[in-house]
């Protein structure tokens, strides 16, 4: 039975191929959307103020997509790397020794990406009133995400004997 659970770690290879997968097409879409914003800038657009707003707003939501497809990048490699081969080299910046690690980073993009949606929003918003319960909701999903990390390090910080650090205790 063991040996059934440990082997089971390689469906997750579906998971790893599903983000590697998602990741490509969104980067690619974004590549294609971005040279379309740009041909339709000089091509068919006014140089007007609205027109500016518009091109601005095209490349705001560009930006969400190729962010949202290194997300899933990232996802990939952590997957890969905590599932299936542990020894492989990532980049410096990108540390995944742990779960919780990964699952940080996706909360992180979250935050990026609900500011990025909105401001988006704000670029194309008409005076209307609705902007008011959109920055307010998007306010308190950050504010509670981010009360969420702080109690969790600092009952980390907390936990740890004194001298410890947190990276130091989890390798050991």
């Amino acid at each position: 039975m063991e040996r059934l659970l440990l082997s089971a770690r390689y469906l997750v290879v579906l998971a790893v191929l599903a983000s590697l997968v998602g990741g490509v097409a969104i980067l690619i879409y974004g590549a294609v959307l971005t040279l379309h914003i740009i041909s339709g800038m000089f091509l068919e657009k006014a140089f007007t103020i609205e027109a500016s707003k518009e091109v601005a707003l095209g490349f705001i939501e560009v930006i969400d997509l190729l962010f949202l497809g290194v997300v899933m990048y990232i996802t990939a490699l952590g997957l890969y790397r905590l599932f299936i081969n542990q020894t492989i080299h990532l980049p410096q910046w990108l540390k995944i020794e742990e779960f919780e690690e990964l699952k940080i980073i996706l909360v992180g993009v979250v935050i990026v990406l609900l500011a990025v949606n909105f401001t988006g929003q704000v670029v194309d918003w008409q005076g209307t009133r609705e902007i008011l319960a959109l920055g307010l909701s998007v306010s308190l999903v950050i504010a509670a995400i981010g009360l969420i990390l702080y109690v969790r390090n600092y009952k980390l910080a907390h936990l740890l004997p004194e001298g410890i650090s947190a990276d130091r205790q989890m390798d050991e």
